[in-house]
């Protein structure tokens, strides 16, 4: 019995020989040459890299031999952009501030210390300590005032501090700072940066989540815009009016914002604030769960991602409400576009994954109606093979392991139903 089987075994792959002998073979090769391909070129990348900083190092430790102190900045600036390149920023702040120490014991121009500074203030950002972002725009706020021009590079500083004292919950004194700055955007009548001072602290007010004072703000943003005739300000203000609106759970009222900012947008703005514009009116209308006339336009000029995400916000608040049947087209729907994309720009984990995830609702949907879909597509998707099955139920269960492609919508399917 036992040889019988083997011997239909081997019939019955013989065909295929060819083909298993190509895939055993590409993928002995990509698990023993790929690693060590990538890892040679990332070694090499490093090693260049790294060639750099010891040349700047060299330079250094030359230069510091010599009188020349022009030379001797000039190599530690160096040395500090090229720890910056390799993304040492550790190494790259303690030589900038090395170079900011011997800039004021021999009193260099003010331009090399605001450019130190400027440095200083970007290293500390990427490792996220805000402490020495706020000193380090302090320290150029007492320069600005000597600069070309004072009031841009005052409100430039001000609004970075107000930035990164939001990042460490200093609320008070971030709205300080803001304040401060705009005071000096009005005194010296630039509407413009008067509207930077105006955005950062409505900004400000929202994280606090005083939105009836952030609301007021971005209303007089939209006054001056509309005063100054600038339709691309007067256009965000009505997009960060619906953002606030949607925090309070107001959606029409957010949705006419958003519908102002397309339109504003269609007119002026770059393509990428168009399409932002349009996922954030789709996600609106999902949230309200409307259909209004111009939703058919609006899905077919949004990025597919755009459309994606409204069906799947769709669906699940077509759930909540117990329409499982309308919540399984729209599921379906999903399951379509994530194809569409597919085909357009390549399979990838991310598209794979919205696939499964929108398999997943069309059959818990059909057995929420403990009903078989007379749709034959919807049939198709739920006698789908065991293997993917078994896999979304698992993920539904615990939905934290798998990426999610509505913007963390999809975690929040109500347990009750």
């Amino acid at each position: 019995f036992e040889a019988v089987a083997m011997g239909a075994l081997v019939n019955s792959i013989l065909p295929y020989w060819a083909h298993i002998l190509v895939a055993l073979t590409s993928i002995f090769a990509l698990s023993f040459f790929g690693p060590a391909v990538w890892g040679l070129w990332k070694t090499r990348h490093e090693r260049a890299k790294d060639r750099v900083v010891a040349r700047c190092q060299k330079q250094l430790a030359k230069l510091l031999r010599s009188t020349d102190a022009e030379a001797v900045l000039k190599a530690r600036r160096n040395l500090a952009q090229a720890y910056k390149d390799v993304g040492d920023w550790e190494m790259a702040v303690r030589h900038l501030e090395d170079a900011r120490q011997k800039l004021l014991k021999d009193q260099h121009s003010s331009d090399d210390m605001w450019d130190i500074l400027e440095q200083l203030a970007q290293c500390n950002m990427q490792q996220k300590d805000w402490a020495a972002v706020v000193l380090a725009n302090q320290r150029k706020l007492g320069m600005a005032e000597t600069r070309v021009d004072p009031v841009t590079d005052q409100c430039k500083c001000l609004n970075a501090i107000g930035r990164a004292q939001r990042f460490q919950e200093q609320h008070s004194e971030a709205v300080d700072s803001h304040n401060r700055e705009l005071e000096i955007a009005r005194s010296a009548s630039n509407v413009k940066l008067e509207l930077q001072a105006l955005t950062s602290l409505a900004f400000t007010y929202c994280q606090m989540k005083n939105y009836e004072q952030a609301i007021a703000i971005h209303d007089e943003r939209r006054e001056i815009a509309w005063r100054i005739g600038d339709s691309l300000a007067l256009a965000r203000a009505h997009r960060d009016l619906g953002v606030i609106h949607n925090r309070m759970g107001d959606h029409t009222s957010a949705a006419s914002h958003y519908r102002t900012h397309l339109d504003l947008a269609q007119r002026n703005g770059t393509k990428e604030e168009l399409n932002g514009s349009t996922g954030d009116l789709l996600y609106t209308y999902a949230m309200l769960n409307s259909s209004p006339p111009e939703l058919p336009a609006l899905l077919s000029s949004a990025p597919m991602k755009d459309q994606i995400h409204a069906a799947a916000t769709q669906a699940l608040y077509l759930e909540a409400k117990h329409d499982f049947r309308a919540a399984a087209s729209q599921h379906y729907r999903c399951v379509e576009l994530v194809e569409m994309s597919m085909e357009l720009s390549g399979e990838t984990p991310a598209l794979r994954d919205a696939r499964m995830m929108a398999e997943g609702g069309v059959r818990h949907c059909y057995r929420c109606l403990s009903e078989l879909p007379t749709n034959k597509d919807h049939l198709a998707v739920c006698f789908m093979d065991m293997s993917r099955t078994v896999d979304d139920m698992q993920f539904l269960d615990e939905p934290e392991g798998k990426p999610d492609m509505s913007g963390g919508l999809l975690r929040s399917r109500p347990t009750n139903v």
